[in-house]
């Protein structure tokens, strides 16, 4: 964990299964340091992460064995579970494993995802396995 994380009071943390419980639970993360640009910025941006994982499950995956032959294939970031990359059927580079938001993260990705662990987020594409390890990232 962080210093940035470990200066979050993070008492009670509840279960997040809803934008509401998320919303509530990050307005109190606000309030704690209003004054402070730096914490506000950091606030928001887990908070954004957070946003994303949820995002991630109300849309879900594209199970690209199931498209039709020549069909784009679809990667997803391994940190928030949205869509990082499309390529074609027959692709050679490399798809990207996180995506754009999540790559701007830069050293808040870390917090973000041991704080999303927490709250019980756990992307769609690491369901089963648990929480990215943030080597994979």
């Amino acid at each position: 964990m962080s210093t940035n994380l470990a200066k979050l009071d993070l008492k009670d943390l509840p279960r997040v299964t809803e934008q509401s419980v998320l919303d509530e639970f990050f307005d109190g993360l606000r309030q704690a340091n209003k004054d402070d640009l730096q914490h506000q910025l950091y606030v928001t941006s887990l908070y954004q992460f957070c946003c994303r994982i949820l995002e991630a499950h109300k849309k879900g995956k594209i199970d690209n064995s199931r498209l039709p032959a020549g069909s784009p294939m679809y990667f997803y970031c391994i940190a928030c579970g949205l869509q990082s990359d499309t390529q074609p059927e027959g692709y050679t580079c490399r798809p990207k494993r996180s995506c754009d938001a999540c790559l701007k993260m830069d050293d808040w990705l870390r917090d973000a995802v041991a704080l999303a662990s927490h709250l019980g987020l756990v992307p769609p594409v690491q369901e089963s396995k648990g929480p990215p390890e943030l080597a994979d990232i």
